[in-house]
């Protein structure tokens, strides 16, 4: 591909952002931030073409209503004036249109490795349950979110995989227990439930509560677990190896989940407060 600006066509370009999407996909969230530098770089390019081809339009459109006056623009039939306009104009506006269209692609994708590479990834889910959970064995966080709905998300190692499952206005939690090597599950009606893992008692931790988000989460500082709720909104939290402490994250009448990294991998949190029948 030409180095030289306005050589780029749309095509070009949207080899290299599908490109990088694919990258991105199966890349491991670890190395994500290796790809920063190359997607900002894209996405210069793109803005620069997108300038150049705006200029290109700026410049046939002109001829265009140099050649024609505004009543033979305007009279559909003027065969001349068509075939000038879909000659030089429409050509011109369909890069522009394209080059567009791959600049939003290209700073979304840029954005959500961004987010993906932080310490720290909170989301959330109006009026709904959402849940992530890092695949261990592909290196990606899987997503998943539901209306209405408590899910979560939690990976065997044994089979190395996310296990899954929700419930109709429940909270819902899973835990592996490295002891039994099953998954805990437990769901709670109109209201949130957690669960840890604490390794120092070598014991699932459990907690409920009525239309609460719920929330544990292990202090190795203190080595027990923290807990937070929060009335009729979602919450979760993140233990910071950099602050040692841990950090919450609360959303009214959502669903709330978390990815973070505590120093030696990727674990996750988050929880719904299984909203009423009336929500």
């Amino acid at each position: 591909m030409s180095s030289k600006a306005g050589d780029y066509t749309p095509a070009e370009l949207a080899s290299r952002v599908n490109k990088l999407h694919t990258q991105v996909q199966t890349t491991r969230r670890e190395n994500l931030a290796g790809l920063i530098d190359e997607i900002d770089g894209l996405a210069q390019r793109i803005s620069t073409e997108l300038n150049l081809d705006q200029a290109v339009l700026d410049r046939e459109k002109a001829r265009y209503k140099e050649a024609f006056s505004f009543f033979d623009r305007i009279n559909p039939f003027n065969t001349e004036r068509q075939k000038a306009h879909k000659r030089n104009v429409t050509p011109a506006s369909d890069e522009v249109k394209q080059d567009r269209a791959l600049l939003t692609r290209c700073c979304e994708l840029l954005e959500w490795v961004r987010n993906a590479s932080q310490p720290i990834e909170w989301r959330t889910n109006w009026h709904g349950g959402i849940s992530g959970a890092y695949n261990e064995h592909t290196g990606q966080v899987e997503w998943r979110e539901s209306w209405h709905t408590g899910i979560a998300g939690v990976y065997h190692p044994d089979r190395q995989c996310v296990e899954w499952r929700e419930q109709w206005k429940h909270g819902i939690a899973g835990v592996f227990n490295p002891v039994t090597r099953e998954i805990e599950w437990r769901d709670n009606w109109h209201g949130g439930i957690g669960g840890v893992f604490n390794p120092k008692t070598q014991a699932v931790e459990w907690r409920e509560s009525w239309h609460h988000g719920v929330c544990g989460i292990y202090n190795p500082a203190t080595e027990s677990v923290e807990w937070k709720e929060s009335w009729k909104a979602g919450v979760a939290g993140a233990w910071s190896p950099q602050t040692k402490n841990v950090q919450w994250h609360e959303a009214w009448h959502h669903g709330v989940a978390c990815i973070y990294y505590d120093g030696t991998t990727y674990r996750s949190s988050g929880s719904y407060y299984g909203d009423e029948d009336d929500d």
